[in-house]
């Protein structure tokens, strides 16, 4: 080379062939002709892209919703504790004057107590004995060996005494007060007996300041009499008040015949008296 450079034209040129003369040319054409046809196909694809995805009409406006504020939950209040009650300090306390002081107030607050209503006695048939409900029902009296069932009776037709209506019961003057109770009681009885002899208070005048005298009253409760003194009194000249008088103190003063028998009033003409006091207890 010779350091020269050569143009194309000084380079042997090949001889051309027949076939060599038309065949690149067409090759040229049709490779020319292919990558039109892809480029063109490219850009076609590249155009129908946006037609498939974004629609030609115009679109319509969607609202939009104005945002509301969210409204605030309250807040939560605290429950407050409970505040404790101060205790104030236990005050010392005089039991001596509480004491005085309740028992003041109940002279003030305690009622008045209703009286005791008495039950209205009433006359009751026992056997062939009549007495009151409330009345003596058996009379004792250990050392003359008298046990004997007790009437009640009244007055009289003659405005006296009246009697027992057999010869061995004795009778309680229902016009005083019942054995036990402040005032006389008294309670007599026949001496003997026209048909029977003796009767139940005829060894009477053998009691002597000391001895006892037992009356059963209703609801078996016995009372027991003490004898303090004896008398005998002119048949119609006797104490009457201070046989059958009110007294303070429970009496018992029992009542019989003495004397002589006049046959033809029928009556003795002395009354034997017996005085008891209600025994202590």
């Amino acid at each position: 080379m010779n350091g020269e450079l050569r143009s194309l034209n000084d380079f042997p040129r090949s001889p051309r062939t027949p076939t060599d003369s038309g065949l690149p040319a067409i090759w040229a054409l049709l490779l020319g002709a292919l990558l039109v046809a892809v480029l063109a196909g490219r850009a076609g694809a590249a155009s129908l892209a946006p037609r498939l995805l974004v629609p030609t009409s115009t679109p319509t406006a969607i609202a939009t919703a104005t945002p509301v504020a969210p409204t605030p939950s309250p807040m939560p209040t605290d429950t407050p504790f409970p505040t404790a009650t101060p205790v104030p300090p236990t005050p010392t306390v005089d039991a001596t004057e509480v004491m005085r002081r309740a028992a003041y107030a109940a002279t003030l607050t305690a009622p008045t107590p209703l009286p005791t209503a008495t039950p209205t006695p009433y006359f009751i048939k026992d056997g062939d004995i009549v007495r009151r409900s409330d009345a003596p029902i058996t009379l004792r009296i250990p050392k003359i060996g008298v046990n004997a069932e007790v009437e009640s009776v009244g007055l009289d037709s003659t405005g006296a005494m009246a009697t027992p209506t057999t010869p061995f019961r004795v009778a309680w003057y229902d016009g005083g007060p019942l054995p036990g109770q402040p005032g006389n009681a008294v309670i007599d009885g026949h001496l003997d007996s026209r048909i029977y002899g003796m009767a139940v208070f005829w060894n009477l005048g053998k009691l002597v300041p000391g001895d006892k005298v037992e009356v059963e009253m209703p609801g078996q409760r016995w009372l027991t009499f003490v004898v303090e003194r004896v008398a005998v009194y002119p048949y119609d000249d006797a104490p009457l008040n201070e046989i059958f008088g009110p007294s303070s103190e429970p009496h018992l003063n029992l009542i019989t015949c003495s004397g002589i028998f006049d046959r033809s009033s029928h009556n003795y003409d002395r009354r034997r008296v017996v005085y008891t006091r209600l025994a202590d207890g």
